[in-house]
């Protein structure tokens, strides 16, 4: 019972601990309905009743010498064929679809936008660690000076000015960097107190591979399946107009001749019928309209599919510049056999550990400038999903997970 109690307070501080800490991945699963999405799938999955085979309903009267007692009345009703009906349920397929697509956009562009913010506050955190170290760094050199103050009172007094200028700039960009963090927090609904994990976050090699794939596997964007819907709707319309060149029949009327005398009932009633007789010039001023919108179409097509294709040479141009800046940088990083020497204390070779100083900072100045292009790089990489349409067929995948795969799904 004893080490029992002993447990429990140990317990509660793992459950602080681990109550503070948050999984990045939930940022991106645990995201908000959109209200304006919702409603466009709802009007996407609106069903409406198909349309009567009885297209219109008519009654007519006609007086007959002014005589109330001769006046005459028509019923008349005009006819949709079975054909014209099947066709007409798809257009209002067709513009549900497009409603579907609207819908589908505006979820894209909230997990862009999600993405965007997302990577955000990944690189600010990363940068907030590198300020930090660089704090620490002018620290030791403020240390290092107040020692050679002792020794040279006058000559270091610009040395230390600077000194705690320079110190005081990096302290207000960490501040900033904290409120810029806190309010990307607030944005993601996160807890102030709350620490990140980034486990398994997309790096940077994985990224090229993914998006030397992606720009193979080019998908419907919204701006491409909103025009291809329209296409399709101009050529449904197309088949409307053609159809009704083949109905043969226009309408049916029953005529009461009214309370005459000396009339049969055959001639009290008399049944009329209309019937369309084709000519190359029906429906022709309309078909034309919708052929030339249907041409449109095509056209305004083939210019997106062109924009596209450029729009990924483009960023695929600019992910080589700046993977060859990131492999010169992480070269100069990991390779500078200089630096090594120089900070090698077994070898003694510096013998001021202000040079120590110095070299450390420059490294953290390589190091910040690296992060900026791998976030440059990111950047890229939400074009591309956004561009190929990966994110508007499938939000339902982690695109900057290590181990989801953006390309096979």
């Amino acid at each position: 019972m004893k080490k029992l109690l002993q447990c429990i307070p140990f317990l509660l501080l793992v459950h602080l601990i681990s109550a503070q800490s948050l999984s990045w991945t939930e940022l991106v699963s645990n995201t908000e309905k959109d209200a304006i999405s919702d409603k466009y799938t709802e009007a996407a999955n609106t069903e409406y009743p198909d349309i009567s085979i009885i297209d219109k309903l008519e009654f007519r009267t006609e007086t007959d010498e002014f005589d109330v007692g001769r006046q005459e009345y028509t019923f008349r009703s005009s006819f949709i064929t079975p054909k014209q009906r099947k066709i007409t349920r798809q257009l209002s397929d067709q513009l549900n679809e497009e409603y579907s697509i609207k819908a589908r956009e505006r979820v894209a562009d909230n997990y862009v936008e999600l993405y965007e913010t997302v990577l955000d506050l990944y690189f600010l955190t990363r940068q907030q660690t590198i300020q930090e170290e660089l704090l620490s760094l002018l620290n030791d050199e403020q240390i290092i000076l107040d020692k050679q103050t002792i020794l040279d009172p006058a000559g270091m007094t610009m040395e230390i000015y600077d000194l705690e200028e320079e110190i005081y700039e990096e302290t207000l960009k960490l501040e900033q960097q904290k409120l810029v963090s806190r309010q990307f927090k607030s944005a993601l609904n996160i807890d102030q107190e709350t620490e990140i994990n980034w486990v398994d976050f997309l790096s940077i090699p994985t990224l090229r591979a993914r998006m030397e794939v992606l720009q193979e596997n080019i998908k419907y964007n919204p701006e491409l399946a909103i025009e291809e819907n329209r296409l399709n709707s101009n050529e449904i319309k197309l088949q409307l107009e053609k159809s009704s060149q083949d109905q043969l029949l226009d309408f049916l009327q029953l005529k009461y001749n009214g309370p005459r005398k000396n009339l049969t009932t055959f001639e009290t009633f008399s049944l009329g019928a209309g019937l369309i007789l084709p000519t190359k010039n029906y429906n022709r001023d309309r078909i034309n309209r919708i052929d030339r919108d249907i041409l449109e179409n095509e056209i305004e097509l083939e210019e997106i599919v062109a924009l596209i294709n450029k729009d990924i040479y483009a960023i695929m141009n600019k992910l080589s510049i700046l993977d060859n800046e990131r492999a010169w940088l992480v070269e100069r990083i990991e390779n500078n056999d200089l630096e090594k020497q120089l900070l090698d204390a077994e070898k003694g070779l510096l013998q001021n550990p202000a040079d120590v100083l110095k070299i450390k900072k420059k490294q953290l100045d390589r190091q910040e400038e690296l992060l900026s292009i791998e976030q440059d790089m990111h950047q890229l990489h939400i074009e591309l999903l956004e561009t190929t349409g990966a994110i508007f067929n499938d939000p339902s995948i982690n695109y900057l997970h290590e181990l989801e795969s953006s390309i096979n799904n």
